[in-house]
């Protein structure tokens, strides 16, 4: 899912001094870097996982160190695995995942083909993706959101025809509610 690296990292974590924990988007002297496989969650998710362990105290058992105090590597990925495995399936219900336009641009542009880019979009909005048997509901986009990937997606089909049809058997549901640049799981429900 991930491993701590300063080759390329997404984000970072401090791990020494009293926000020992804290997820930071930028290094800092006492700070590991985090390298996410996107192929399993997108790496902003895992940042705002990490701010919410560190928002909630979760790492705070585990600083030691009197002079200086400090969070070990395997403290860390334990705590950010306890959170994840405790909390999935349902950690991606009632959650608002951030979809920035580089993110899906970046998407778009690494899939073969308009398909494989649509279920990769899809994988953002549920990391474990390929475990899932059946999806009730859509994932929610903002109006312009869902224009913007129409036209993205559509720029990489043959067929822009078929791209509709595939929106709208398979796709997102979009509202003025939802914040631009974001998908809204919440009213989706799983089945592993």
């Amino acid at each position: 899912m991930f491993k701590f690296s300063h080759s390329n990292p997404d984000f970072y974590i401090q791990i020494k001094g009293e926000n020992s924990g804290k997820p930071l988007k930028s290094k800092i002297p006492n700070s590991v870097g985090v390298v996410v496989d996107r192929d399993k969650l997108v790496p902003d998710y895992l940042f705002y996982i990490v701010q919410h362990l560190f928002l909630t105290e979760e790492f705070r058992p585990h600083i030691t160190g009197s002079a200086v105090p400090f969070i070990t590597l395997p403290k860390i990925k334990q705590t950010i695995l306890n959170f994840l495995i405790n909390n999935n399936p349902n950690l991606f219900q009632m959650k608002k995942i951030q979809l920035p336009q580089s993110l899906i641009e970046e998407t778009i542009s690494n899939a073969s083909d308009e398909v494989t880019a649509f279920i990769n979009l899809y994988r953002i909005a549920v990391p474990d993706f390929d475990k899932v048997k059946s999806i009730n509901g859509f994932p929610k986009v903002s109006t312009k959101t869902a224009v913007y990937l129409i036209d993205k997606l559509s720029e990489k089909s043959e067929k822009p025809v078929d791209m509709g049809l595939l929106w709208m058997n398979q796709g997102f549901s979009a509202d003025d509610k939802t914040p631009h640049w974001t998908i809204d799981v919440s009213n989706v429900q799983l089945s592993y």
